[in-house]
């Protein structure tokens, strides 16, 4: 409220201290809409105020708020307690009302666009939490229902006499529910009386997997979990253990972060190690970037900032990416009950009988640090450990882990400790094991003891750019009865031109002098213009020990797509004649190879088979082995249509419209696409992309909305044989409405077959046409001409054409 000074002597008073900016005492005798008047009155502006409600822009931005302002002629007041809703923050105040002079706010009030600028500093403003190459998918997950069964059958017939002969299959059940399989295999060997038709199952299990908790369970044969310095073991029985995989868009590591601020809205361009990543856009405040940089050990986040302005600001951050550590805060974990299983791939039913429990778990503490532990327990055993990996700065990563095991005869430790450090330019890790003989975990409680005492695993590799890369591993293992064997390997390859490559190698037993090999590669790639390229090689082994040298040609061209026919010859020649010939034939309904192989004076011949049978309980396929998730397209009927994914040709529908689509990456968006220009003129489709995000082995339908509808160009004329005017409204009940053409020609959609009345509408005047359609699939007729008659017309008949 506007208070009005009773005396001009008071109001002298009042703009002599206001001219002062001496506001202190006025504070404490009048409100801020008081000061605010004398202040217009002082300047010789008008005393009239009001309350508006402009739309506020914020440090440049465009918000969708209106922000309730005071205004007293320049002077402005805001209401703190609705700018603080907006994320501003502001310092402490009791006033509910305060001027932009005293928040030490620059702003500007625009009353005919009813705007107002304000501009804050970038700390008052919300903190943002970008990321730059991290896409999280909305598409809903896909469980279809189906079956399939996978075989492999391979034959091998002797030239000396006798057959070895084997058949593999898989047969997979899925639902809603998850999935169920079972695989085995049976073997005839001519040289085996024991094995001649014997069936051996692998692996029975159902598998389900939760997405919204990264949780997979297994009922059946499974593996049980384990780290980096534990083994995992076969077992029957129940498991739940996290599931990454089933979100393909959750980075499990510590990413590097960078800070900044802006004050107007900018653009960030990310680069790491010189190349782009990615660019975002910011608004005003602070902000935090999480950049996932695609690459692992040590390198450096640069982000540009360049505000509406053109002034830009460069910050730059070195990190170290590794995928053993865990981002703060996530669980990663397996936990198995059951009962172990013995000669797996030789027997079918062969379990332990004890009962079993095992579990790992990994957590990450912050980002430098991840806790890791086990824990097993038998009847007979009881095992368990921790570990620490852990990010000394940008010097890599460190790992220690120290377990305990025992059973009823004995107890003992094993220790383990670690080091990796990488760059863009070389690379260093080395692994030490070390246990006591008593030491007892699962994977040699049940039939083994152990025999290794300690191994220690030292890598080293180097980039030398256009020269190639070297690289070297060392590895030195202890046996508890005394044993000890060292070697070191050597490695060096290069591009010597764009398709000439040469590999080098070197395996030194460093405890025996003479035990050395010498290995040398070299491979061509052949290009051959409008045809698939040749790759010829050469591999010459020595061995210094027993003085014998090996080398062997090879020339090869490989299948890229469906009906491609491929081949591989080999020849050695040393005097056993080795050598081998292959051919291999990749069809949409499976995978042949057949072939000769040899040496001294021998040759044997072999045949292999492959592929699937896959059903929806609706179509059935034969297609290629399935081991990934899939997809059945249907495009509503339509034959022979190409359907493509990430541009590139899969196939073509069958005579029912339907098309196997093998392959797909299971949860992760899939993208379809049936492009307009290749449906028939009678289709019509609503969407040419479909987005499918499958679950894991299984398959899904991909409808495509594709239907049928019947069109035809119309000739209309008037009763007196003119065409109809163009620009007349053509109506039909099943379509919406058009327009004439040219010499009184219409496209109309949605006839049906029989009999169609159209309206027509001209100049104000309604006539009608009847037309009886029949249908002519594929085509788009040109019909006519039909006289339009009007109703008061004595000829309603219809005009055929």
């Amino acid at each position: 409220m506007l208070v009005c000074l009773s005396t001009a002597k008071a109001e002298e008073t009042h703009l002599a201290q206001l001219n002062t900016d001496n506001l202190v005492s006025l504070r404490q005798q009048y409100s801020l809409s008081d000061i605010a008047q004398l202040r217009a009155q002082a300047r010789g502006q008008s005393q009239h105020a009001f309350i508006a409600y402009p739309a506020l822009i914020l440090n440049g931005s465009t918000t969708s708020q209106m922000l309730p302002v005071q205004v007293y002629g320049e002077e402005l007041a805001v209401d703190t307690e609705a700018l603080a809703a907006l994320g501003v923050a502001l310092p402490a105040s009791s006033e509910q009302w305060q001027s932009l002079d005293d928040l030490g706010i620059a702003g500007r009030y625009d009353n005919n666009a009813q705007q107002i600028s304000l501009v804050v500093p970038a700390d008052w403003l919300p903190e943002q939490s970008l990321s730059a190459g991290l896409n999280a998918s909305t598409t809903p997950l896909q469980r279809g229902r189906g079956a399939l069964l996978n075989y492999d059958a391979y034959g091998t017939w002797y030239e000396s006499g006798g057959q070895n002969t084997s058949a593999s299959h898989e047969l997979r059940l899925f639902d809603d529910w998850g999935a169920v399989s079972s695989s085995g295999v049976v073997r005839w060997d001519d040289a085996m009386p024991d094995n001649k038709g014997d069936y051996v199952r692998l692996d029975s299990y159902w598998r389900y997997t939760r997405i919204d908790r990264m949780q997979t369970w297994i009922a059946g044969d499974t593996l049980s979990g384990a780290l980096a310095w534990t083994p995992s073991v076969r077992l029957a029985g129940l498991q739940l253990s996290r599931n990454f995989a089933s979100r393909p868009d959750l980075i499990t590591f510590p990413l590097p972060s960078i800070s900044g601020s802006a004050t107007l809205p900018s653009a960030l361009e990310v680069f790491v190690n010189d190349l782009r990543l990615a660019d975002q856009t910011v608004q005003p405040g602070p902000f935090v970037l999480e950049t996932s940089p695609r690459i692992t050990g040590l390198g450096e986040v640069q982000v540009v900032t360049t505000d509406t302005l053109g002034r830009q600001v460069t910050n730059t951050v070195p990190f170290y990416v590794s995928p053993t550590l865990l981002r703060e805060g996530l669980w990663d974990y397996s936990a198995s009950i059951g009962t172990p299983r013995r000669f797996y791939g030789q027997r079918s039913n062969d379990y332990d009988g004890q009962p079993v429990a095992t579990g790992i778990a990994r957590y990450g503490m912050t980002p430098q640090y991840t806790l890791e532990s086990t824990a097993n327990v038998s009847d007979t055993l009881v095992n368990a450990g921790l570990g620490l990996v852990a990010r000394p700065g940008l010097w890599g990563v460190s790992n220690i882990a120290l377990a305990h095991g025992q059973d009823d005869d004995s107890q003992g430790i094993q220790w383990n400790i670690g080091h990796e450090f990488r760059t863009r330019r070389f690379g260093v890790s080395g692994q030490y094991t070390r246990r006591n003989q008593g030491y007892r975990d699962l994977s040699n409680s049940l039939d083994v003891r152990p025999s290794i005492k300690s191994t220690l695993q030292l890598n080293g590799s180097l980039n030398l750019d256009r020269y190639g890369s070297l690289n070297a591993t060392y590895l030195d293992t202890r046996l508890f009865r005394g044993e000890r064997s060292r070697f070191l390997v050597l490695g060096h390859s290069r591009t010597l031109q764009k398709r000439l490559s040469l590999t080098l190698s070197v395996n030194q037993n460093l405890d025996d002098s003479s035990d050395r090999t010498w290995s040398a590669g070299l491979n061509l790639f052949l290009d051959r213009p409008g045809k698939r390229p040749l790759q010829s090689g050469l591999q010459v082994t020595h061995d210094e020990e027993s003085g014998d040298t090996q080398s062997i040609a090879t020339l090869s061209q490989r299948v890229d797509e469906f009906w491609d026919l491929g081949w591989d010859l080999a020849m050695s020649p040393q005097s056993d004649g080795a050598h081998r010939a292959s051919a291999r034939w990749w069809t949409p309904y499976a995978d042949l190879q057949a072939g000769v192989y040899g040496d001294n004076g021998q040759t044997n011949s072999f045949a292999n088979l492959s592929g699937s049978v896959v059903t929806n309980y609706g179509d059935l396929f034969a297609a290629n082995t399935m081991n990934n998730s899939f997809a059945i397209v249907d495009a509503g009927g339509f034959a022979d249509l190409p359907v493509r994914r990430a541009n590139r040709i899969i196939g073509h529908t069958n005579h029912r419209g339907r098309l196997l689509l093998p392959d797909l990456i299971p949860y992760t968006d899939n993208k379809l696409t049936i492009d307009i220009d290749d449906l028939p003129m009678d289709a019509q489709l609503s969407e040419t992309d479909l987005i499918i995000k499958p679950a894991e082995l299984a398959g899904v339908t991909a409808r495509f909305a594709i239907e049928q509808q019947h069109s035809a160009i119309l000739v209309l004329v008037r009763e007196d044989g003119s065409p109809v005017p163009a620009g007349a409204r053509v109506l039909h009940s099943d379509a919406n409405a058009t327009l004439v053409g040219y010499d009184g020609e219409a496209f109309l959609q949605g006839l049906h077959e029989g009999e169609n009345e159209i309206g027509i509408i001209s100049n104000g005047s309604l006539c009608t046409v009847r037309l009886d359609f029949v249908p002519n699939p594929g085509t788009l007729p040109r019909l006519g001409p039909y006289t339009c008659l009007s109703p008061s017309s004595p000829a309603q008949q219809q005009t055929t054409p």
